[in-house]
Formats: structure tokens, C-alpha cells, sequence
């Protein structure tokens, strides 16, 4: 172990750990983590979770995550809310007509006009273009960069 082995950290860091790992200890990375977390303050995020087998551990939850550290905007904040319960025709008890909105609804009947309120997706895109045209390169090749220094 090198004393002050961090020490040369200064840039923004993002974790992301799924903790049953078994090549790859939490345990062993915890103390490392948290001296990034006290030297970086703010620039230091951590995504865990507890199981590989997780769904917060989707691929599509981990590019989330990225997209969020790189451009500061979630892309799908709202996406387990529900903004627009459905409602339908049914016929109440005594016969007669109502208009019926369903309290309980399964993921599989959720909409995305049920849960859009803002297009953050496009928003987020916008963000990591942004940068990228600063820096001269495409977009393309920025997120690749980036995902070049990702390990998952």
C-alpha cells in the first residue's frame, strides 16, 4: 500500500460497485473510497448497489448513472412516477356510466405518456454534446472516451 496514493486525484470521479462482487472487494475498496469522498467533496459520486443480479444494475441503469455524472441532468427523473393516472369508461355498481381512473397499475401497463413531463432525456443529450463541441471532438467520440474509462 502507497501512503497518499490518491493524492494526485483531482478530477471528478464516479463509482459505480455492485458489492457482491467477487473479484473485486467493497470491503477492500471502502477505505479508498471514502479518502476520495473527503478529498473530492462534491466531485466524488458512488453508485451501488448490492447484488450483480440487481436491476438497479441494468445496463441501462449504469448509462443512466454515467449520463448523470457527465451532464448533470438525469435523463428519466420522472420515470418511476406515475404523472397521468388512466382513466377509462366502466359502469359503476348501480349502472350507471363513470369514468373509472385506476389507482393500482402494473409496469407492464404504464405508458410513456403516463410518466413524460419533461423531455430530460433530450436535455441530457444536449448536455453531453455541449461539452464535447468545446473541447473540438465529436460527440461520439467523447462518450466513447469516457466509456473507455469506465469498467463495468
Amino acid at each position: 500500500r502507497v501512503q497518499d496514493e490518491l493524492k494526485s486525484v483531482q478530477a471528478a470521479t464516479l463509482v459505480m460497485w455492485a458489492e457482491d462482487n467477487a473479484f473485486h472487494s467493497w470491503a477492500k475498496f471502502k477505505p479508498l473510497a471514502a479518502k476520495l469522498k473527503e478529498r473530492l467533496g462534491d466531485r466524488y459520486v458512488e453508485y451501488r448497489v448490492k447484488r450483480e443480479s440487481c436491476v438497479g444494475w441494468s445496463e441501462a441503469m449504469r448509462t443512466r448513472m454515467l449520463i448523470k455524472f457527465l451532464s448533470g441532468l438525469d435523463p428519466l427523473p420522472e420515470a418511476q412516477k406515475v404523472a397521468q393516472r388512466p382513466e377509462h369508461a366502466a359502469i359503476a355498481a348501480d349502472g350507471s356510466a363513470i369514468t373509472q381512473s385506476d389507482g393500482v397499475l402494473f409496469r407492464a401497463g404504464v405508458t410513456e405518456d403516463m410518466v413524460r413531463l419533461a423531455d430530460t432525456e433530450a436535455q441530457a443529450c444536449a448536455a453531453l454534446i455541449s461539452p464535447s463541441k468545446v473541447a473540438g471532438m465529436a460527440p461520439s467520440s467523447a462518450l466513447e472516451r469516457y466509456r473507455h474509462n469506465v469498467y463495468w
